[in-house]
């Protein structure tokens, strides 16, 4: 039974008031619940852990995603988000392959594409959803609460301490290893065949390298070395303060027990994966504190056949997991996000939650599973890096970041209002 409610306080946008609860707060679970409440909706975030640890050290904000973080009032780049101005492309050797004109890479890009240390973006979705501040009633965000089981039909989930939680919406917003999937499907993500090391260096320490500092000497550098199968990607975070690394790598065998989205790497090991590289890019390497040098496992994963079952629906990585080659995994969870904010405006009535998910469905499914396939062509291992395969690339980035999903919900709402009202 719907449990919609009338809100009336100060500050509100008034009507009947929906109760959503999401699984999981990371980006994606954030931003929904943002967008949930500005449009007027009551919403719960349950998150298993205590939000203490960071997992991914920076992550792209593309425009397609900017301009979805102001609508919602949140601007990265006040937080030290960077500025991407300049791509710069290096072969395993060092030799130069790209350094593509901005004016042109960017070319009918609505907003910048920034460069956010990750863990400065959660903090202020975290804060916008909490806040007493803003519009709509604050979220009710939940840690230690980790769901084990979810009823479609009910909209409830179960925690693991015996609770329920009931709701008029459940969002599985739970990553790549989801549990709400698991009430919707048995698909499940399988290796990519690729790892990543990942680390910070900051850029001051960095610089006192002379071989580095020869070579990278700009603020807001994207940089990359692109070999057949392997790639490090280098891009500046917090104030161009900070350097992040990827070093993507084939994978190994992982024993079953291993953790293998968070793992501790060995610099050994990192060392022996890139043996023969840039001399720039193993200084940078041996530069990384191996307390902190983090490895994780490169996931995909089949298309769901269906996002929704009854009052049931999911977002983001537990829907659609990204491979990191175009940075559109954080992009397309917000996608997911506002679109559900502009679908479910307050003052929807009960009646309408099951055909509002599907249509959410449809405005969403084949547009990230396209992503999903275009992230993987350019991904691909190649012979070499050829003018054709870093031309393929930036076609790839231009369709992607063209894109506004406000524009494309509130279009396809207002389609399907027409179509029901000439029943």
């Amino acid at each position: 039974m719907c449990a919609a409610e009338l809100t009336e306080a100060p500050g509100q946008v008034t009507g009947r008031q929906l109760h959503f609860v999401i699984v999981g707060a990371g980006l994606g679970g954030l931003t929904a619940a943002i967008a949930l409440r500005r449009a007027g909706q009551r919403v719960t975030v349950l998150e298993q852990s205590q939000l203490a640890r960071e997992h991914g050290a920076a992550i792209g904000v593309p425009p397609n995603a900017n301009g979805l973080l102001h609508h919602l009032g949140i601007d990265p780049a006040a937080a030290g988000a960077v500025e991407l101005k300049l791509v710069t492309g290096y072969d395993k050797s060092g030799g130069s392959v790209a350094r593509p004109d901005m004016s042109t890479l960017g070319r009918g890009w609505q907003h910048p594409y920034l460069l956010a240390r990750r863990v400065d973006l959660h903090s202020q979705l975290k804060s916008a959803a909490t806040s007493r501040d803003g519009v709509g009633t604050p979220v009710d965000l939940r840690t230690n609460s980790r769901v084990v089981t979810v009823d479609p039909e009910a909209a409830t989930v179960t925690l693991v301490d015996g609770r329920s939680i009931a709701a008029d919406v459940v969002i599985g917003a739970d990553g790549v290893h989801s549990v709400t999937r698991r009430a919707l499907t048995a698909v499940t993500p399988y290796p990519s065949g690729k790892s990543a090391y990942r680390f910070l260096l900051r850029r001051s320490d960095a610089l006192r390298d002379p071989i580095v500092r020869a070579t990278l000497n700009h603020e807001g550098e994207f940089v990359f070395w692109f070999d057949s199968d392997r790639r490090v990607v280098l891009y500046p975070t917090r104030n161009n303060e900070i350097w992040n690394l990827v070093c993507i790598h084939p994978d190994r065998q992982w024993d079953e027990e291993e953790d293998v989205w968070n793992k501790s790497g060995l610099l050994e090991d990192l060392l022996s994966a890139y043996d023969g590289f840039d001399e720039c890019a193993l200084a940078l390497m041996r530069l990384a504190d191996e307390t902190t040098l983090k490895i994780w496992r490169l996931m995909d994963m089949d298309p769901v056949p269906a996002w929704c079952s009854q009052r049931l629906t999911l977002l983001g990585d537990a829907a659609h997991p990204f491979l990191p080659y175009q940075g559109q995994g954080g992009a397309q969870a917000m996608e997911d996000a506002v679109s559900l904010g502009i679908l479910f405006p307050v003052g929807v009535d009960c009646s309408e939650i099951v055909p509002r998910l599907l249509l959410y469905q449809e405005c969403r499914k084949a547009r990230a599973e396209k992503v999903q396939e275009l992230t993987r062509i350019a991904g691909d291992d190649t012979v070499s890096p050829t003018d054709e395969k870093l031309t393929t690339i930036t076609t790839i980035q231009q369709y992607i970041c063209n894109y506004d999903e406000r524009e494309n919900s509130r279009k396809q709402l207002l389609q399907w209002m027409k179509a029901r009202e000439a029943i």
